[in-house]
């Protein structure tokens, strides 16, 4: 390799270091693979929870989207062997000095709290077939939203001044 004038090449050592942008793409993908595998129904139906909150769902998108960019292991998802291995002592090395990607791991910290605390979501995601927006299980998993304090869409609030309900467009006419 060395004869082979190619510049940009580092060693293993070097790089399971962690000091370089790659591995902490690599360990911040890896991590956020891990929350996309614990909460595989979230993430299977994005759409459905962007009916209820797209705020949401264009999150799960990104780290979706930062995980297909990143991830070195295309089709990987937790199996055995020395892939695996790699994996989980990259990402312990990235734990143990805090050698993350600083534009995306803080967002993943925030999904993972978020999904906690929807402690709902994942099952009833789990059940739900691929809806539409009309349908009533959309309203449920709406209220369960609301009963857990997290923000949904404008159109599912019914806001009244005077006695007249709001719709967006004139919530938008307000505001401007």
């Amino acid at each position: 390799m060395k004869d082979s004038e190619i510049h940009n090449l580092i060693s293993l050592e070097t790089f399971m270091e962690g000091n370089t942008a790659p591995f902490k793409r690599m360990a911040t993908a890896c991590y956020i693979r891990k929350l996309i595998d614990e909460y595989k129904p979230v993430f299977d139906r994005i759409a459905q929870v962007g009916y209820v909150s797209t705020e949401l769902s264009e999150k799960l998108l990104a780290l979706s989207k930062y995980v297909s960019d990143n991830y070195v292991i295309p089709g990987y998802s937790g199996g055995s062997g020395p892939a695996k291995d790699f994996l989980n002592s990259m990402l312990s090395v990235a734990e143990e000095n805090n050698l993350f990607d600083m534009n995306m791991y803080p967002e993943a910290l925030e999904m993972r709290e978020l999904l906690t605390k929807l402690v709902f979501l994942n099952p009833l995601c789990a059940k739900i077939g691929y809806y539409n927006e009309q349908d009533p299980i959309i309203n449920v998993m709406t209220d369960l939203f609301k009963y857990y304090k997290h923000r949904v869409n404008l159109k599912h609030y019914n806001i009244r001044i005077n006695e007249e309900v709001l719709t967006e467009e004139t919530v938008e006419q307000l505001i401007d």
